[in-house]
């Protein structure tokens, strides 16, 4: 069965093309795709609520009615300087008691992610919730390295 797995992944033979019509085909129109856009961010459902000029005064040092804004800002600033980095943050869907949950990769490092959520949750058996950051690096295996999972919790 993988035999016909691999047959079927084949290309079939082409004919030779003429020098010509790769020349002809050079000058037919190629319609430009849109660029991807950005993600969605958690905090974008606060941030559409108020209009460029608040969130340019809160980020210039001025109070805001409210108390969800300059914490989103904060968020939204630093996900864009992640981005702009060459990173790539993923917004994972939430699990429960999940106030955010990302995936944050780099083409330097193949296969390495920093997952990141913030969560609410007992942190010891029979222990209170705790609202607390998860940071998790996850570096994938090699030939000669196992697959290695650093997982910290910050309460601060």
């Amino acid at each position: 069965m993988a035999q016909n797995t691999i047959a079927q992944l084949e290309e079939p033979e082409r004919e030779e093309e003429r020098p010509e019509e790769r020349e002809e085909r050079a000058l037919e129109p190629v319609e430009a795709t849109a660029p991807t856009p950005a993600s969605p961010t958690p905090v974008d459902p606060v941030l559409s609520r108020h209009s460029a000029e608040d969130i340019q005064a809160v980020r210039n040092g001025a109070d805001s009615v409210d108390p969800q804004l300059a914490g989103a800002i904060r968020q939204k600033d630093a996900f864009d300087s992640i981005a702009n980095g060459g990173f790539k943050v993923t917004n994972n869907p939430l699990g429960p008691n999940q106030e955010s949950n990302v995936t944050i990769t780099s083409p330097l490092q193949p296969g390495v992610k920093l997952n990141l959520r913030v969560e609410t949750h007992s942190l010891t058996p029979g222990g209170p919730p705790v609202r607390h950051v998860n940071v998790e690096l996850v570096t994938p295996r090699t030939g000669t390295t196992p697959k290695v999972i650093i997982n910290t919790h910050i309460t601060q």
